[in-house]
């Protein structure tokens, strides 16, 4: 595991990929990147504000004024969590492995 993202190129598009491991169990790190007031503390621009429902809102705000809306796209609990932030789609997959979450 690389501490930096790999970039992958598909039908022209680019997508960064990060991997990491977390000593705990799938449950806990769910909590952690869905819980808005976490959320906010791990994701750059994030307010707190979040709507956890697929379709749900989250509040941006980047520091100089600007607010905007992102859209929760997946959400399968404890598990899976996606969203679209302006033009950029953040997915997020957890799996279990024999010493904590990847």
């Amino acid at each position: 595991m690389s501490e930096y993202g790999t970039l992958h190129e598909s039908n022209g598009r680019y997508a960064l990929r990060f991997e990491r491991s977390f000593h705990h169990n799938p449950e806990d790190v769910f909590l952690v990147i869905t819980k808005p007031s976490s959320f906010a503390q791990w994701y750059p621009f994030a307010t707190g504000e979040m709507d956890l429902r697929l379709g749900g809102m989250i509040a941006f705000d980047d520091g100089e004024g600007t607010t905007y809306e992102g859209t929760i796209t997946e959400l399968e609990k404890t598990y899976v969590f996606g969203f679209r932030e302006v033009d950029d789609l953040v997915n997020i997959s957890l799996q279990e492995e024999d010493k904590g979450v990847e």
